[in-house]
């Protein structure tokens, strides 16, 4: 990576960290043990799992998933069951994400999404791919945001969780 490139990356992230900590956001947080996170204890000094800095906040899902992804908008029917709705719906957003299906597991902003450490190169090329084939600004920006968390999975050679507030 050049000087620039590394400058320019540095600017990004700055300017995404910028933006706060927004209530309705997934957090990216890179870890070690997915399958442990939530069962262990108060994590120590020793802990190797980190918060990225910066979160990925419902705008950008909307960017992501309705106005790049073309996503359909959720409506539930008249006197349709909770569980009936929430199945429709997931069924409805796999097939608009069939295509990229490691971002079809950020089905709504309020579950995490869970990249184990062999998924999240994947996770990141097909964010990258993506990136190359929209003009979207802010869905560019929010497949960014992505990335560069996936880089920072990658470079710890640890798996990346989104967590949900």
């Amino acid at each position: 990576m050049s000087v620039k490139e590394e400058s320019d990356l540095v600017a990004l992230e700055q300017s995404f960290s910028a933006e706060g900590w927004g209530n309705g956001s997934l957090h990216p947080m890179v870890v070690r043990n997915i399958d442990t996170y939530w069962k262990r204890g108060p994590v120590d000094e020793s802990d190797e799992d980190f918060y990225v800095g910066f979160g990925f906040h419902e705008t950008d899902w909307v960017a992501l998933f309705f106005d790049v992804l073309k996503c359909p908008k959720r409506e539930m029917l008249d006197g349709e069951d909770i569980m009936a709705y929430e199945k429709r719906e997931r069924e409805r957003f796999q097939q608009c994400t069939a295509e990229f299906p490691m971002l079809g597991r950020m089905f709504t902003m309020f579950r995490d999404a869970n990249y184990y450490p062999g998924e999240v190169g994947q996770l990141r090329e097909q964010c990258l791919k993506l990136q190359s084939e929209t003009s979207h600004e802010a869905g560019r920006r929010a497949l960014a945001k992505l990335i560069l968390a996936c880089g920072k999975a990658l470079e710890s050679e640890m798996g990346l969780i989104l967590v949900s507030d």
